[in-house]
């Protein structure tokens, strides 16, 4: 699974867990809870052992009768020199899903690329996308949706959008596209995507889709950026190094600035690192 994966689960009156996926086959949930502390001492961990346990046991039992798998993670970090991080897992006994996993595993993939990428694209394909997502949602045969690609509004199928790379940051040679916004005096925080998730999203293949990996995941690429930024962020970094004037509101206008930078890569194709300016 990639982070892409994943949905938080809504709040209601029972004692749900924290967040949803599915690796294809089986539905898995987990509660997360976190610490700071001396990672040796588990007074503080045993606390939140017993709080997930008593949550995980409240879902088996009637009336709810929960039957996916149920993970607790609990992360704990050090406020001691010298140690780790650790994250611990409370291990489930295995259960049948109760739903259809690979049609939850696809739906989570869509809501993710569908709400992540409106971050930072207003692209037309984003429509197209999320209608689809609430046709696949409704439909009990969903194959039906197989391969059939994003169509608009003269009904044929979307090309890659090219406004990503025309108004937003991008990073080398169209590699990815995002946004850039302001950390400190000088120094920006790029968020984005690799270009390559808009065709898989566009052509609609399920396997494409539920097997999508970056092929660049776990590395660290250094490469040129072309930062388009708004007026309103670079006066922000002014005003954070000792200016006189806030930004204007509701300024729009965007100045492009070259710079050469490190970014990491996730396996769901999340392009993030720190830009100097």
């Amino acid at each position: 699974m990639t982070e892409a994966d994943w949905e938080r689960i809504p709040v209601s009156p029972t004692k749900d867990l924290d967040f949803c996926a599915s690796t294809g086959t089986a539905v898995v949930e987990t509660e997360a809870k976190g610490t700071v502390d001396d990672s040796r001492k588990l007074a503080g961990i045993s606390g939140k052992k017993g709080d997930i346990e008593k949550k995980k046991k409240k879902q088996r039992a009637s009336p709810i009768k929960n039957k996916n798998t149920l993970l607790g993670v609990i992360a704990s970090f050090p406020n001691v020199a010298g140690q780790n991080a650790i994250c611990r897992l409370l291990d489930p006994p295995v259960e049948s899903p109760t739903e259809d996993p690979r049609k939850y595993k696809l739906l989570a993939r869509l809501s993710y690329y569908w709400r992540e990428i409106s971050i930072v694209s207003q692209s037309r394909f984003l429509i197209a996308l999320v209608n689809r997502l609430q046709s696949i949602s409704l439909v009990k045969d969903y194959s039906v949706f197989d391969k059939q690609p994003l169509l608009n509004q003269n009904g044929e199928p979307f090309a890659r959008p090219e406004s990503p790379f025309l108004t937003r940051s991008v990073v080398g040679d169209n590699f990815a596209f995002g946004e850039v916004v302001p950390l400190g005096p000088g120094v920006f925080y790029f968020y984005g995507f690799e270009a390559s998730i808009l065709d898989v999203l566009i052509e609609q293949s399920f396997d494409s889709i539920l097997a999508f990996q970056s092929s660049h995941a776990g590395e660290r690429i250094s490469a040129p950026i072309l930062a388009r930024v708004a007026e309103a962020d670079l006066n922000q970094t002014r005003f954070m190094d000792g200016g006189t004037s806030p930004p204007r509101a509701g300024n729009t206008r965007r100045f492009e600035i070259r710079s050469e930078s490190e970014f990491a890569v996730t396996r769901a194709g999340r392009v993030i690192g720190k830009v100097l300016l």
